[in-house]
């Protein structure tokens, strides 16, 4: 390993600073990973850092959780370590052994088209809400996207719209 290795919190803030990441998987990553160094220590020598220790922080931590929490607190110390392995700094497989969680598949049936229609076609709602409604099942979009959407953003006659997704991304939604 190279001479000049950082400790666990100068490479916890140097990863959240180079790594490409979108704001929000950004502020997630800082949250979790600076509660990791918080409890193994932020001098702590990267070398020092171990399995059973993380497996120790992220049970203490997240072990209650619900599994989509636990898989993102251990997604987040895997890309950190997957990280700093390629910079040197750390041996390979320090996650080996904490495994994901199953999550509980989403037995909600989807609402039959029959169903929509009717809602869509009554007179007692407003357009906005059967426009809302008729988006949502049409493009897949998420909610937050089409409820961001101004009056400018659709094209009425192509039946178009610009969003800004997941990240800042922008996406035609059709």
């Amino acid at each position: 390993m190279p001479d000049r290795v950082p400790s666990l919190g100068r490479a916890v803030e140097q990863s959240l600073v180079v790594k490409p990441l979108s704001a929000n998987a950004r502020r997630s990553y800082a949250y979790c990973l600076r509660a990791v160094a918080a409890d193994l220590g932020a001098d702590t020598a990267l070398a020092e850092v171990s399995t059973e220790g993380l497996r120790r922080v992220l049970e203490r931590r997240w072990g209650s959780a619900a599994p989509a929490t636990w898989n993102s607190r251990l997604a987040a110390v895997g890309s950190f370590c997957r990280w700093a392995q390629a910079q040197g700094w750390v041996r390979a497989g320090l996650l080996a052994g904490i495994e994901r969680r199953p999550q509980p598949r989403d037995e909600v049936a989807p609402i039959r088209y029959q169903q929509l229609h009717a809602l869509w076609t009554r007179a007692d709602i407003h357009v906005r809400e059967k426009t809302l409604w008729r988006m949502l099942y049409e493009t897949a979009a998420r909610a937050n996207e089409v409820l961001a959407l101004n009056v400018e953003d659709l094209d009425v006659g192509a039946r178009r719209a610009v969003v800004r997704g997941k990240g800042g991304h922008r996406q035609e939604v059709v």
